[in-house]
């Protein structure tokens, strides 16, 4: 049996989840929903999260937003997508509003309809929240390895001393490299801080080369032994 590579898979703890219809994937498929459309859907109650947060609809341009920040689509595919999930009834309009196509969604619509509720009485989400960004010790535990006391030690002073955007591309670099080692993600990053990462790209590429030869000829030897 092939075990699956621990830089794959899902990548957010059990406890934290969302809510989706129980017959989400049923319904889906038997109204060929759209792949597009879907992921309307998904971004969708991705926003509204859990009922334990309260929220009733998503604004328009919350959920436009999110479209285009968790799967990157543009404005032309964005509005197919949504006019895809209000077609086959997985999300209902009301002004400038997206509700559940739910039993208490399309009750919610049918008060703001009659005017038993205003939108000033329903709890909206108005933004899309920001991912939250991996620190590097599970950065570190997901592509590396197990987490040591001095380890630790030193990812900290990393943390402190590089932008946590160059942690991640230097780490994703090494991976790409299939060389995991902390000592090359630090030279990735050394490199970038003394010698820029754009203004002499050919001569860190020639840097972080050499290094990666001496890496593999340390390896070596340490076989030879």
């Amino acid at each position: 049996m092939n075990v699956p590579s621990s830089a794959g898979g899902f990548g957010t703890e059990y406890g934290a989840a969302w809510y989706l219809p129980a017959d989400l994937l049923e319904r889906a498929a038997e109204s060929a929903l759209p792949a597009n459309g879907l992921l309307a859907v998904l971004a969708f109650f991705r926003l509204l999260g859990s009922p334990e947060d309260g929220s009733q609809a998503v604004r328009a341009e919350a959920l436009e937003e999110a479209l285009s920040a968790l799967f990157g689509l543009e404005n032309t595919r964005v509005q197919s997508a949504v006019e895809e999930a209000l077609g086959a009834g997985f999300l209902i309009v009301f002004e400038d509003v997206f509700l559940p196509g739910t039993p208490p969604g399309r009750d919610l619509f049918d008060q703001l309809q009659s005017g038993l509720l205003s939108l000033g009485q329903v709890r909206l989400v108005s933004q899309t929240p920001l991912p939250e960004r991996p620190n590097i010790f599970r950065l570190y535990e997901a592509n590396i390895g197990p987490l040591t006391p001095m380890m630790a030690d030193m990812l900290k002073a990393d943390a402190l001393e590089y932008p946590a955007q160059w942690i991640e591309e230097a780490l994703n670099e090494a991976v790409e490299r299939n060389i995991r080692n902390w000592r090359y993600v630090r030279a990735i990053l050394k490199t970038w801080k003394e010698k820029g990462r754009e203004e002499r790209p050919k001569q860190t590429e020639g840097y972080l080369e050499k290094y990666r030869r001496l890496y593999q000829e340390q390896r070596r030897g340490r076989k030879d032994d």
